[in-house]
């Protein structure tokens, strides 16, 4: 049996372009944390944990509020490919979680919404 709390239902994974994550636990916390002018910019592409593309905008410019939607469209294999990037450079050779299994961890080290975004980054293992 599985104790680990489910995932908040708008859990997002956000991914930079550098291949940095972050979990947000709901919609609401990203529109509160991104900035307009870099979601205008294109910097972030974010996923639900089933593999659902969540669009971000920017609707009023590089200024005004930051809009997250989900869509209809679902690119798990875009999702997957993400990870593994990430997870490749951060534990070479090891096998990456699944989206459900990589969200769960960064939330539960991040119980709230980030202070800063992308503070929570994989490292290199020593």
């Amino acid at each position: 049996m599985n104790d680990r709390p489910a995932l908040p239902p708008h859990a997002l994974l956000l991914f930079d372009r550098d291949d940095g994550v972050c979990v947000l636990p709901s919609y609401d916390a990203a529109e509160n944390s991104l900035e307009a002018a870099d979601v205008a910019a294109g910097k972030y592409e974010a996923y639900a944990p089933d593999g659902r593309v969540v669009r971000l905008a920017a609707p009023g410019g590089p200024y005004g509020p930051v809009s997250v939607t989900a869509t209809g469209e679902f690119d798990p294999a875009g999702l997957e490919a993400r990870i593994v990037r990430v997870w490749r450079d951060a534990f070479p050779g090891e096998t990456p979680p699944g989206a459900a299994e990589l969200a769960r961890t960064h939330l539960e080290r991040e119980p709230k919404a980030p202070r800063r975004l992308f503070s929570f980054r994989f490292r290199r293992r020593p």
